[in-house]
């Protein structure tokens, strides 16, 4: 994991905000310098710290860059990761499912999914009575990387959750699947 620095009696991650600037104060710039907040006065939505895209963004980008940095070590991507924990709950499924379920592009997803089939990860078949349509299977070699990539990503998740109790876990999964439903489906 990336290391802390103590930043008002809890542990923050290397590149974090001061609280300061999250309470919507102005952070001091790398030179001591104090930056200017233009969003004083704002309605508390419209405010960096009352904006939840921006937390979901965040908390995105950190999650995959760590994810990136344990799945290095195993010489697949964090995409290749993705695809593979798809497919492993459910393959066969055609390259527009798959798109839609990890949320790339066709053209970003085709490189990702050629990639995998060149190192032997998946395979892709044309559905018998429609060839306009192929369909995506994990290979064994892909389910055995699937299943020693997970011991490596579920601390992930694990470590960002902690200090959260089960419920309040399943609550959070809870309102995430409801808003997921509601802009992916």
């Amino acid at each position: 994991m990336n290391e802390t620095t103590s930043n008002s009696g809890g542990a923050a991650r290397r590149g974090d905000t001061p609280d300061s600037a999250r309470a919507g104060e102005a952070a001091p710039s790398q030179d001591g310098q104090s930056g200017q907040n233009r969003g004083t006065g704002l309605p508390e939505d419209w405010q960096l710290n009352g904006n939840v895209a921006h937390y979901f963004s965040r908390i995105i980008n950190r999650l995959n860059l760590d994810l990136a940095d344990r799945m290095r070590a195993l010489d697949i991507t964090a995409q290749h990761y993705r695809v593979l924990q798809i497919l492993y709950f459910g393959d066969g499924i055609t390259i527009g499912m798959l798109s839609k379920r990890i949320v790339l592009t066709l053209p970003v997803l085709s490189r990702v999914l050629d990639q995998m089939q060149q190192r032997g990860l998946l395979v892709r078949k044309p559905k018998p009575e429609d060839a306009r349509y192929t369909y995506i299977f994990l290979t064994q070699k892909g389910v055995e990387a699937y299943e020693k990539a997970w011991p490596h990503a579920r601390p992930i998740i694990d470590e960002a959750l902690d200090g959260l109790t089960r419920t309040q876990r399943r609550s959070l999964l809870t309102l995430i699947q409801k808003i997921d439903s509601r802009i992916n489906e």
